[in-house]
């Protein structure tokens, strides 16, 4: 089991401790990839990234729990390291460096895969290579259909977002006339069939799906459209910065078109949420209530240590995806103090892994490797609500 009373106090010695700018760095824990696959006396963890606002969060959130557990020790007195690749591009452009992470830099676990499909690929190189890939952002469902014994997931699948929104619209709610607005995007569609899936399954009557226009400067007309019909609710599915430009324009719907509206939306859009609020550009009459799948870290006092110590760190509180990195990363070090750096071992550790507190809530899997959780929703306002 992981120490995690250890671990949050080595946490609170790094929100002490001396104050580095925002995006710093933290010294000695990422590790540049040795010359000629020559080894250091690091234990070298994988971390698959993109080098987007997502991946730089993703590796922030890792990079914090390498300090912490190099604070602590290390392993057996050796310093925890990160591996960095970066897969960029369309799908299957990155199984290169994928490959390298996997085979060439022999490390003996991964962190990494935060979008299905780069997830997918990630996921068909670690099972022949046989090493635990831990997805800490990925919500495909597919992902765990395989039943890959090397694959773990740090968030609720689509399935399960999608049955705690379905649960809220159309059981607690009792809505009855709802549009799906969805982005064009890989992630974005397969969040949208899940939930298309499950209202359909669950007898209600079938959500109206709206595919939005990959120009965002379209998304105001067909915003105001929407303000013109007849719904009772909207579910909002797509990826930042997409979700930025939508919920702006549902603000300006709502002052012009008096759209009253609650607003659904997936654990992916609540950083966007979170952030569009404190901003004094969406201070208009309008307010619009969102209920969105909570991360992990808002509901529990480690979250709230982690949340502190991030911005501490890095000048701004962490996005959602941090959270799980710094426990996804801290599962895989966990495993390595348990049983040492032998793969079988290390996926063995991670199957059987039970944390009570970690920063996002107790961490668990089942034989699938999907964690053991339940979605919660919490409600964000977006605007001052001024009257009109």
């Amino acid at each position: 089991m992981i120490r995690t009373g250890a671990c949050f106090a080595i946490l609170a010695a790094v929100l002490i401790g001396p104050a580095t700018g925002p995006g710093a760095k933290v010294q000695g824990q990422v590790e540049p990839q040795a010359e000629g696959g020559e080894r250091t006396g690091s234990v070298r963890i994988g971390l698959l990234i993109t080098s987007d606002a997502l991946g730089t969060a993703a590796r922030r959130g890792a990079e914090l729990a390498v300090e912490v557990a190099n604070r602590n020790g290390g392993f057996t007195g050796r310093p925890f390291a990160l591996v960095v690749r970066s897969v960029e591009g369309p799908w299957g452009s990155g199984s290169k460096e994928i490959v390298d992470l996997l085979a060439e830099d022999d490390v003996p676990a991964v962190l990494g895969g935060l979008d299905g499909r780069t997830a997918h690929l990630a996921e068909q190189v670690a099972v022949k290579i046989q090493v635990s890939l831990v997805s800490p952002w990925a919500s495909d469902p597919t992902l765990s259909q395989a039943f890959i014994p090397w694959f773990f997931r740090m968030v609720p699948d689509d399935r399960a977002q999608a049955a705690a929104l379905v649960d809220e619209i159309f059981g607690d709610r009792q809505l009855e006339r709802v549009a799906v607005l969805v982005a064009d995007s890989y992630d974005a569609r397969a969040m949208a069939s899940a939930f298309n899936r499950l209202v359909e399954a669950s007898g209600y009557d079938s959500a109206r799906e709206i595919a939005l226009p990959a120009d965002t400067v379209q998304l105001e007309s067909v915003t105001l459209e929407l303000g013109r019909t007849s719904v009772d609710g909207v579910a909002i599915f797509g990826p930042y910065p997409y979700v930025d430009e939508l919920v702006r324009a549902l603000v300006r719907t709502r002052n012009a078109a008096d759209m009253e509206v609650p607003i659904f939306a997936p654990l992916s859009v609540a950083d966007d949420l979170q952030r569009l609020r404190a901003e004094s550009i969406l201070n208009e009459p309008a307010r619009l209530s969102f209920a969105v799948v909570a991360p992990g870290h808002w509901t529990t006092r480690e979250g709230e240590l982690f949340s502190d110590s991030f911005e501490r760190m890095y000048g701004e509180p962490p996005p959602a995806v941090a959270a799980y990195a710094y426990d996804g990363t801290n599962i895989i070090i966990e495993a390595i103090r348990n049983v040492g750096l032998d793969r079988q071992d290390i996926r063995d550790a991670l199957s059987s892994i039970d944390v009570p507190s970690g920063v996002t809530g107790r961490i668990r899997f089942d034989a699938t490797g999907e964690r053991i959780t339940t979605v919660k929703l919490d409600t964000v306002m977006v605007g001052t609500g001024m009257p009109k």
